[in-house]
């Protein structure tokens, strides 16, 4: 075979690129198997037990060798692996930038002006910040560099209003805001991903030029891939997250619709620089409660998370300890329940705690006038669900309490960013979690652990429960 039939043609498209010239099947198959991630329990499928199924989802299609533009590096090392040498057919609309918006109100920092300049000469790509990290900002200075049609994509109501006002102070124009009941189109827009099944808001999914991706990780959501699928005009194309992976290993779906990593800056390299704060991170020892361990998962979720007694008077007494200290607490609750129980416990046994209980029932101006109250130091203690969980900007927060009991590390990486941010005066932030012994959650500790761990300037103790009474606790 000459060099000449060496070549590969691709049409590259804003949302899914076509290799035009026929692949050799060994080939085809290697990208096929390359681009694809495995189902979660698709071994019980009948599909898969009769072996019509590999039990993975696949984003090469053979017959067409169609795949999205976001994969199409992981494509090109194949056929240079095969000594192939590719010839790009661009299709896509070339879009003229508006005059530049500049940002106002902020000067960035260097990281955030870097991870602009390589955003905009990457075209598309995830930008990996830590919680803290001012990702708005650097978004706010790519959207006004570009000054084109853009769409910034949140996942909470919370969310979709905080990134609002946020991009209003920065940029000074007017931001359209679809979700939350509102439907309002401008030229820069922030929309919740849900918003896929509004009519209203088709044309502009189809027409936007620059789409953002707000707390990224969330994008393999079926939801989110459809919102992929549907901006075929976006030619500039990011996401943003401190944790751009998934715990069921479909993050190719988030590359897929984005592009690689092209910006990396962790909570240490943050912390490093003097930009976030260092967290003490004490991991609690809590005995094994006797009787269980034969019970099944939310049955013994429920007794040794939700409704422990000791475990409950842990948490209320460094609630305690820590108003005590003149801390800003946030307990963070999986189930609205124990939420509850926390709450009527902080009552009856320290009444003088100005405490609220967060959850998805309460309306987001309840939500954010609660969040105003708690940076401004005007409530000591908010006991909260995931609805305040991600994206939630205090910076006063410095003490976290994890109550969850969950194994996720996006969860625990996120979490604990809430409590890093670095106002004046801040120097180090409190965080406390369970080192639960029984059934299914010494495995979930060890895992958060585990996520810390990650972390190099992050500080871990693990401690037992009477240790929090003397002089451990920073």
């Amino acid at each position: 075979m000459t060099m000449e039939n060496r070549i590969i043609e691709i049409e590259l498209n804003n949302a899914f690129s076509k290799i035009r010239t026929p692949l050799e099947p060994e080939v085809r198959t290697a990208i096929y198997e390359s681009l694809a991630y495995e189902i979660p329990g698709a071994q019980f499928s009948p599909l898969f037990q009769q072996g019509h199924w590999d039990g993975k989802k696949h984003l090469f299609t053979q017959k067409m060798q169609v795949l999205p533009t976001g994969l199409l590096g992981q494509a090109v090392q194949i056929l240079k692996a095969y000594d192939y040498e590719v010839q790009w057919i661009d299709s896509r609309n070339q879009i003229e930038k508006g005059i530049e918006i500049p940002i106002v109100g902020i000067e960035l920092r260097d990281y955030q002006k870097e991870a602009v300049d390589i955003a905009l000469k990457s075209i598309r790509g995830v930008v990996q910040l830590a919680t803290g990290g001012g990702k708005t900002e650097i978004f706010a200075s790519i959207i006004g560099k570009l000054n084109v049609l853009t769409t910034v994509f949140t996942h909470t109501a919370t969310l979709l209003h905080q990134t609002k006002k946020r991009l209003e102070s920065r940029l000074r124009v007017p931001i359209g805001l679809i979700g939350d009941g509102q439907c309002d189109i401008h030229r820069v827009n922030v929309a919740t991903m849900q918003t896929i099944k509004n009519e209203r808001f088709f044309n502009l999914l189809e027409n936007s030029q620059c789409i953002i991706y707000d707390e990224a990780h969330h994008v393999p959501a079926n939801t989110m891939w459809d919102l992929h699928k549907k901006c075929t005009n976006a030619y500039w194309r990011f996401g943003f997250s401190a944790t751009p992976w998934r715990e069921d290993g479909s993050e190719l779906l988030l590359h897929g619709a984005v592009g690689k990593i092209i910006y990396r800056k962790s909570a240490s390299d943050l912390i490093r620089d003097g930009w976030l704060s260092k967290p003490n991170i004490y991991m609690i020892k809590v005995p094994r409660i006797p009787g269980i361990e034969g019970w099944g998962y939310h049955q013994i979720y429920e007794a040794a998370i939700e409704k422990s007694s000791f475990r409950n008077n842990l948490i209320v007494d460094l609630c305690h300890i820590m108003y005590g200290k003149k801390r800003t607490v946030l307990v963070a609750v999986n189930k609205i329940d124990h939420g509850h129980i926390l709450l009527s416990m902080v009552a009856q046994k320290y009444p003088h705690i100005k405490a609220v209980f967060i959850r998805g029932e309460i309306d987001t101006k309840e939500r954010d006038a609660t969040l105003t109250a708690l940076n401004n130091k005007e409530i000591d203690l908010v006991f909260a669900t995931t609805v305040f969980g991600e994206g939630i900007d205090c910076p006063t927060l410095d003490c976290l309490i994890n109550a969850k009991g969950g194994e996720s590390s996006i969860d625990s990486i996120q979490l604990i960013g809430r409590a890093l941010r670095k106002p004046p005066g801040k120097l180090r932030a409190t965080v406390f979690d369970f080192q639960d012994s029984s059934r299914y959650f010494l495995k979930h500790a060890n895992s958060r652990l585990w996520a810390y761990q990650t972390e190099p300037e992050f500080d871990i103790s693990i401690i037992k429960p009477e240790q929090i009474f003397g002089d451990t606790i920073r």
